[in-house]
């Protein structure tokens, strides 16, 4: 593309922003496929001040109302304190930082900028993880298909006195395919779908806890925890990105600050329930069933009704930002 053609489609992407986001396109450099934007050109465009720390190791970016950290070399960030995962890592080219367009573009502007819809947000699908013959993670006796649907239940309680309809697509010990969770959300015209999960590092791992969600992993990216790329071809899951991150974002923040639970971040996964989700999805893993003092807390009634209103606050805070 000729340099004429590249800064006139860069110009046509931030029609209706102010003067200062078009006077000059950010400096490109491509390294392993993927193009990387020089952070502090980005910096600027959205009026950040960008600072070094750390022996410029990391850097911080920081207006009136947001900070974002970043560390050279990682995939970990952070917005305003809540942590989350870039799809590829933070880069020095000749002396400074780039961060990859596709985490501009997927990741920081969806949650910074997130776009408005005309639809109301009327019916919430929430999936208990596991079930029948899945019993899911097991510590001693305790099996998580128990405590998901207990928790699915105290969520669903919640859901109904703020007004919303809920389509719990499991209300028993059964077992139900992965296919037929998406679709009997489908069928029952869900707005948005919440997989309700609890997490195991193993029994020779009891110190690990805390909160993670997870939405779907972009096309031609790996997943957080690993693994490799898929093909690159679309998935049901990929058509709500801008919207599945920024309701994973509302989520963690939500545990976060109404659990006081350690922040595992914002991740992406390949998870079946995300990839055939036809609409915006999250999956929740709200604490480790290997870790004693988590485990005591998933058990407590009072903890229980505790996560299922930050689930609630999460839906209502994103409802708030994306509904026009």
């Amino acid at each position: 593309m000729s340099r004429v053609l590249l800064l006139s489609a860069l110009s046509a992407l931030f029609v209706g922003f102010p003067a200062f986001l078009t006077e000059a396109a950010p400096r490109v450099f491509q390294f392993n496929g993927q193009n990387y934007v020089l952070l502090r050109d980005w910096a600027e465009r959205w009026q950040f001040e960008l600072q070094s720390l750390k022996k410029d190791e990391e850097f911080r970016l920081a207006n009136r109302t947001t900070a974002l950290l970043f560390k050279l070399n990682s995939q970990r960030a952070e917005i305003n304190g809540i942590t989350v995962f870039l799809s590829f890592p933070l880069i020095a080219h000749q002396g400074e930082p780039y961060i990859a367009s596709k985490d501009i573009d997927y990741l920081l502007l969806p949650i910074l900028r997130p776009s408005k819809t005309r639809d109301r947000i009327r019916t919430i699908a929430l999936c208990p993880g596991h079930g029948g013959k899945d019993a899911g993670f097991q510590v001693g006796a305790e099996q998580e298909k128990k405590y998901t649907l207990l928790l699915a239940r105290e969520v669903q309680k919640s859901l109904h006195e703020a007004g919303f309809k809920v389509v719990l697509v499991r209300n028993s010990d059964e077992f139900v395919s992965f296919e037929d969770r998406t679709q009997i959300a489908k069928r029952r015209h869900a707005d948005l779908y919440v997989s309700l999960h609890y997490n195991s590092a193993g029994p020779q791992n009891p110190d690990v806890h805390g909160s993670e969600v997870y939405c779907f992993t972009l096309a031609g990216t790996h997943s957080t925890n690993g693994g490799s790329t898929d093909s690159g071809l679309a998935e049901p899951g990929s058509r709500n990105n801008d919207q599945n991150v920024l309701l994973a974002y509302q989520m963690q923040k939500s545990l976060l600050r109404n659990l006081g639970m350690a922040d595992r971040g914002v991740r992406r996964a390949r998870f079946v329930m995300l990839r055939l989700a036809q609409m915006p999805a999250v999956l929740i893993e709200a604490g480790f069933m290997s870790n004693p003092d988590e485990m005591r807390r998933i058990k407590d009634p009072l903890h229980r009704r505790r996560t299922a209103q930050a689930i609630l606050e999460a839906l209502l805070a994103y409802k708030r930002i994306v509904e026009s």
